[in-house]
């Protein structure tokens, strides 16, 4: 697993509000209706290929957790958003993401050692854009580009 944090000077409840806005978006729905949602999109691979990725929101914990499953053929990935207070207007936000693959141990071993501390910067490095473009978003009063 690889994870990254990043501090928002927000309460907990202004950036819980617009991570589960956005996942309510994303998957059509009500706040309470995202546990068990499933959609899919099309999307690019790591090498612009066109892949097709199904997601289901796989924990919801309102202002402490959300978690997504995406399958693309054997391959899957789980992203998990946790929240934690850190003061009265400040709270961190993490972001993990874990992969195996369901018919490979060679890729699931693959996605392990990514994880490990000499291979992990770049995925580290990808997921502290997100969290940043999160933040900026946020700090926007969740007014996107």
């Amino acid at each position: 697993m690889v994870s990254n944090s990043i501090t928002i000077p927000r309460d907990i409840e202004t950036v819980w509000n617009t991570i589960e806005a956005e996942f309510r978006k994303a998957f059509k729905c009500q706040g309470k209706e995202l546990l068990g949602r499933r959609t899919t999109i099309k999307t690019r691979s790591y090498f612009g290929s066109p892949i097709t990725v199904s997601q289901e929101v796989i924990e919801y914990a309102p202002r402490e957790a959300i978690a997504i499953k995406s399958v693309n053929r054997d391959d899957v990935l789980i992203s998990r958003y946790r929240l934690e207070a850190l003061a009265d207007d400040c709270c961190r936000v993490t972001l993990s993401v874990q992969g195996r693959n369901e018919k490979s141990k060679l890729k699931t071993w693959n996605y392990w050692v990514m994880s490990l501390p000499v291979f992990r910067s770049g995925a580290r490095k990808r997921l502290a854009i997100q969290l940043q473009r999160l933040k900026e978003f946020i700090l926007a009063g969740g007014d996107g580009p």
